[in-house]
C-alpha cells in the first residue's frame, strides 16, 4: 500500500504480524492474521482518514507491499521484564514498520496489566504496534479490526478524558519532546476519569494522540448495532455500515459491552467538522527506553530506539531532566517527575520501585540525548554509520548433534555501545527472539532443547539508532536420544484378570535400534524377548495380559531402554485388582458416646461375586459380619447400616473392610466423640479496667461427670472451689468479674476439666483508656506529606492527653492538653516536607500516664 503525504512523497506500507504463544498456535494465529490483512480491503478503505488540513492520505486497496512475521515464545515473554514488552514490540519492527498486529492469549496478557486494564487488546499510543489476544471477552477479529484502527489516527469514540480534543491537542512545533508511560493506555476508558487525569497529571504529558470524536459528538442515527462475528468484517456486501469497531468498550464498567457502528458517510462528515487540525505524522523521529529507580539510579533499556508517529510536549516541573544536542550546543531542555506508580488492579495506584517512560523526540540535527536524574545520568549519542556483524559460525547446511556455539563478528566505526539480539527461524522467515543483550561474540545453543529439523539463525545488532543483522541457515540440529514411556492404561478388567496397555516413544533426534523393554506386574515381570527399531517422533503400543491369583493395590511398571544409545526410561502406576470396594463410611447419628454409621460395598465388575463378608473396627471394639452375602450382582451395591456405644470420649478411627476369596478393601473414617462442650465465652460487660466474664458448658457423654474450671484472665488465674456434677446434656454457667491492673491488650483462656478430660477456648480482652486507630498518609505534594490519626477515649471518666508525630525526620508534638470524655475522639491533620524521596517510618503517639504508639511505613 502507498501512502501519498502532500501528494509528493511515497512510502510502501509496513506490516509485521506478531504472535505471543508457541509454533503451533502462532501457525493458526500467522494464518488468520495474514487473510485479515491481505482481504480486509473493505476495513482499509471504510477507516480510511479523509482529507484534512492539505494533507492528502492515499490507500492502495491491494495488499502490504512487506509482511513480515514473527514469534514471541511465551517462555520469554513471561520471564522477561513485562514493563520492556513495549521496546521488545518496537525492536521487533525495526526502522520501517508501519503496523504492527499480534494476538496472545489472555494469561499472558494479564501478565503485563492485570485484570484492569484492556479486555480485548492493546495499540501502542506512539503508533508501533498493536497487539491483541486470543480467547478473550470479544472476538479477536473485533479486537484486530479495533486496534489497527487506531493506526489510522482513529480512537475510540466514548473515550471520555483522552478523547477530547482542546486547544493544545496538536502541536506544531519542530522541536517536542513526549513521555509516553506503559500505564498510560490503561486509562482509555470514560469511568476510571478521575483515575487518568491524576495519573497523567503525574506524568506531565499533554494527552493527544488521535483525533477521533468521542461518542458524545455522534449522531444517534448513526449508531447500530450488529452481531459481532468474521462475517462483518470479511463481506464487502454492504457499503453502508463502517466495517470498524470503535465503540464503547468500557460504558458499562466492568460488567459488559456496548457495539456501536457508525456508517462510514456520517463518521467522515464528523471528521471534516472538527475545528481542530490534523498534524502530519513524524517519519523522522526516535525514541529511546529508560527505567528509573527509587534509588536514584537511571538504567537505558538495552533495545533499539526506534522512530515514532506523534509527538507533544511535557509540561511539568520535578528534578528529572531530558536535554538534546545539536553537537555541543543545547536545543532543548524540560524538567519533569517520573511517577513510581502502577495501576493497582482493583484501581487506583500501588507504588513502585521503578519508572518505565519511554522518551520520543523529532531526530532532525540532534547529535546526543541527556536524561538526568537526583544522583545518576545517562547519554544517548547518535551517530551515523550502521554497525557491520557478519556470523562465522555455523556454515549453512552443517549438521549439529551436539551443543554447539553460534560465533560472529561485530563492529562499529563509531565506537557505539551495541546491542546484540539472537533471532531463530523454522521457516526463515518466522523469527523467534531467543535472546536479548548479548554481550559476548558468541553464543552456545543447547541442541537438547530443539526439535528436530532445519532452523535458520540471525543474529542482530544496534547502536541505538542504526541497525544491521547477519542471516546463516539453513543448518540441521538434532537433538540427543531419548527414550520415553508416555502411559500405562488399564484397558480390560473381570476380576483377577487385567489387560494393560503401555505406549513407548522415540522422543529424541536420533534412531533407536536396540529398543526393549520390561513389564512389572507385581508378582512377576515380564521382558520382551526381541529389540525393535523407532525413529524419530514413532512410539509403539504394548498390550500385556496378566490373570493374578488374589488381589489388591499393585504397584504396576513399565520400564523401556536402548542398549545401543545407553537410554531409559521408566513408568509407574497404581491399578486396584479386584471387583470387590467398599465406600461412603459414614456417621449418621449421634448420642452421647453413642454412634451409628453407614457405608456402601459394591460390585465394580462384569460377573457376580459370592461368599462376600465384611468387618468393623470401631477402634474401640471390632464388629464381625456373622454371615456372607451369597451373592452381589455385577455393578450392584448394598448399604450396610450399624450402631456402637463407645466406651469413652476420645478420638478415634474407625475402619471398614470388604472381602472375598479374592481380595478385601478398606476405607476409614475419623472423629472425635467429646466429654464437655465450651458453648459460650464472652464479654459479658466492661467498664474501664472491669471486665465481666460469662461462660458456659455442657456435659455431652451419656453418664455424670464432675467438672471444674479456670479463668486466666492474661493477668492472673480464677479457679472454683469445688467441682460440679453434671449429668448428661446439663449445663453449667459460670460468672466471673476481675479489675485489671494496667490498661493493656490480653488474651483470656477459659479451661473446663476433670481428673481425665479438659477443653479450653480463648478470648481477647483491650482495656486501654486510648486506642489510635485511622493512622494514614492521605497524600504527598511533591515532598510535602499530610498524614491523619485519630484518638478515642474508651474510659468513662475524663482523659487529658498530649499528641506527637515521629516523621522519620523529626517529631510533631501538639501544642496542648486536649481532654476526651467517654468514648468521644478528636482527628490530628499534620504535615510535613520532607527534605528528600525515600522510605520512612513514621509513628502516630498518644500519652496520657501511659503511652499508646502507632506505627505506619510510608514512601516519598
Amino acid at each position: 500500500q502507498t501512502i501519498l503525504v502532500n501528494s509528493t512523497q511515497t512510502r510502501n506500507l509496513s506490516v509485521m504480524l506478531v504472535v505471543i504463544g508457541d509454533a503451533e498456535e502462532g501457525l493458526k494465529d500467522f494464518s488468520d492474521l495474514e487473510y485479515f490483512v491481505n482481504n480486509n480491503s473493505l476495513f482499509l478503505e471504510s477507516t480510511m482518514p479523509v482529507p484534512d488540513n492539505g494533507i492528502n492520505l492515499l490507500w492502495n486497496l491491494e495488499k502490504p507491499s512487506f509482511l513480515s512475521k514473527s514469534l514471541i515464545n511465551k517462555s520469554f515473554f513471561k520471564k522477561s521484564k513485562t514493563k520492556r514488552l513495549l521496546t521488545e514490540m518496537a525492536m521487533l519492527s525495526g526502522r520501517r514498520i508501519d503496523h504492527i498486529m499480534g494476538i496472545a492469549s489472555i494469561n499472558d496478557m494479564n501478565i503485563l496489566y492485570g485484570d484492569a486494564v484492556g479486555f480485548g487488546s492493546f495499540s501502542y499510543e506512539f503508533g508501533a504496534g498493536v497487539l491483541s489476544y486470543r480467547g478473550g471477552e470479544t472476538d479477536s477479529w473485533v479486537n484486530l479490526a479495533h486496534e489497527v484502527s487506531h493506526h489510522y489516527d482513529l480512537c475510540d469514540e466514548y473515550n471520555g478524558y483522552l478523547g477530547t480534543l482542546t486547544q493544545d491537542g496538536w502541536l506544531k512545533e519542530d522541536l517536542t519532546i513526549r513521555a509516553y508511560s506503559l500505564f498510560s493506555s490503561s486509562c482509555k476508558n470514560d469511568y476510571e476519569a478521575e483515575f487518568c487525569e491524576e495519573f497523567d497529571t503525574a506524568l506531565g504529558t499533554t494527552v493527544s494522540s488521535c483525533r477521533a470524536p468521542t461518542l458524545k459528538e455522534l449522531h444517534p442515527a448513526w449508531e447500530f448495532d450488529y452481531d459481532r462475528n468474521i462475517e462483518d468484517f470479511m463481506e464487502e456486501g454492504d457499503y453502508d455500515i463502517l466495517r470498524h469497531y470503535m465503540g464503547d468498550a468500557y460504558g458499562a464498567g466492568f460488567s459488559g459491552w456496548e457495539y456501536y457502528w457508525i456508517e462510514s458517510e456520517g463518521y467522515k462528515s464528523i471528521l471534516e467538522e472538527l475545528s481542530q487540525p490534523v498534524e502530519e505524522s513524524l517519519d523522522n523521529c526516535t525514541m529511546i527506553s529508560v527505567t528509573f529507580h527509587k534509588n536514584g539510579t537511571i538504567e537505558k533499556n538495552p533495545y533499539y530506539d526506534f522512530e515514532c508517529l506523534e509527538e507533544s510536549y511535557i509540561n511539568n516541573s520535578g528534578n528529572y531532566s531530558v536535554t538534546l544536542f545539536s553537537g555541543q550546543t543545547e536545543l532543548l531542555s524540560i524538567n519533569y517527575s517520573p511517577p513510581f506508580l502502577i495501576p493497582a488492579r482493583n484501581g487506583g495506584f500501588e507504588e513502585s520501585n521503578e519508572s518505565f517512560l519511554v522518551f520520543s523526540f523529532r531526530n532532525d540535527n540532534i547529535t546526543s540525548v541527556k536524561i538526568e536524574g537526583l544522583d545518576d545520568s545517562i547519554q544517548s549519542n547518535r551517530t551515523m554509520n550502521s554497525p557491520l556483524v557478519e556470523i562465522y559460525f555455523p556454515q549453512t547446511n552443517s549438521t549439529h548433534e551436539n551443543p554447539f556455539n553460534i560465533s560472529w563478528n561485530a563492529s562499529d566505526s563509531d565506537n557505539d555501545t551495541l546491542t546484540t539480539v539472537l533471532q531463530i527461524a523454522e521457516d526463515g522467515a518466522t523469527w523467534e527472539i531467543y535472546t536479548l543483550g548479548i554481550e559476548d561474540s558468541f553464543y552456545s545453543l543447547d541442541n537438547s532443547v530443539f526439535s528436530y529439523g532445519q532452523y535458520w539463525l540471525k543474529i542482530l545488532v544496534s547502536d541505538g539508532f542504526n541497525t544491521n543483522s547477519s542471516v546463516v541457515g539453513p543448518i540441521t540440529i538434532i537433538p540427543p536420544p531419548s527414550v520415553s514411556v508416555n502411559s500405562i492404561d488399564e484397558v480390560y478388567s473381570v476380576q483377577g484378570k487385567k489387560v494393560f496397555k503401555g505406549i513407548v516413544e522415540n522422543d529424541g533426534g536420533q534412531l533407536l535400534n536396540q529398543t526393549s523393554w520390561e513389564f512389572d506386574v507385581g508378582p512377576e515381570t515380564i521382558v520382551s524377548d526381541e529389540n525393535v527399531s523407532l525413529d524419530r517422533n514413532e512410539d509403539v503400543f504394548l498390550l500385556f495380559a496378566y490373570n493374578y491369583s488374589s488381589g489388591g493395590a499393585m504397584n504396576i511398571s513399565l520400564s523401556a531402554e536402548d542398549g545401543n544409545k545407553s537410554v531409559n526410561d521408566t513408568l509407574v502406576e497404581e491399578f486396584f485388582v479386584g471387583d470387590l470396594r467398599v465406600a461412603n463410611l459414614s456417621l449418621t447419628y449421634q448420642n452421647g458416646t453413642q454412634r451409628s454409621f453407614e457405608f456402601v460395598m459394591y460390585n465394580a465388575g462384569p460377573s457376580n461375586l459370592t461368599s462376600i463378608n465384611w468387618s468393623f473396627d470401631t477402634n474401640d471394639s471390632s464388629i464381625e459380619h456373622p454371615l456372607s452375602l451369597s451373592t452381589l450382582a455385577s455393578h450392584a451395591q448394598s448399604t450396610i447400616a450399624l450402631t456402637h456405644t463407645y466406651s469413652d470420649s476420645g478420638e478415634f478411627n474407625s475402619e471398614v473392610t470388604v472381602f472375598n476369596s479374592f481380595n478385601n478393601y478398606s476405607t476409614t473414617l475419623s472423629f472425635i466423640i467429646a466429654d464437655y462442650n465450651i458453648t459460650d465465652f464472652s464479654n459479658a460487660f466492661q467498664e474501664n479496667n472491669r471486665v465481666v466474664f460469662k461462660a458456659s458448658l455442657t456435659n455431652e457423654l451419656d453418664k455424670p461427670l464432675n467438672a471444674s474450671w479456670r479463668l486466666d484472665t492474661g493477668e492472673t488465674n480464677i479457679t472454683a472451689n469445688e467441682n460440679t456434677s453434671l449429668s448428661q446434656g446439663e449445663y453449667l454457667f459460670v460468672i466471673a468479674e476481675y479489675d485489671y491492673s494496667t490498661p493493656d491488650e490480653y488474651t483470656s483462656v477459659f479451661e473446663a476439666f476433670d481428673d481425665t478430660h479438659s477443653t479450653s477456648t480463648y478470648l481477647a480482652i483491650d482495656v486501654r483508656e486510648l486506642i489510635i486507630s485511622q493512622f494514614n498518609h492521605l497524600l504527598t505534594n511533591a515532598t510535602e506529606a499530610t498524614f491523619r490519626f485519630r484518638a478515642t477515649n474508651y474510659h468513662n471518666n475524663n482523659k487529658t492527653l498530649n499528641w506527637s508525630l515521629e516523621t522519620g525526620e523529626n517529631t510533631i508534638t501538639g501544642n496542648n492538653n486536649i481532654t476526651l470524655s467517654y468514648n468521644e475522639s478528636f482527628f490530628v491533620f499534620t504535615q510535613h516536607n520532607y527534605s528528600s524521596s525515600g522510605t520512612y517510618n513514621t509513628t502516630a503517639k498518644m500519652k496520657t500516664g501511659t503511652e499508646y504508639t502507632e506505627a505506619l511505613e510510608i514512601t516519598i
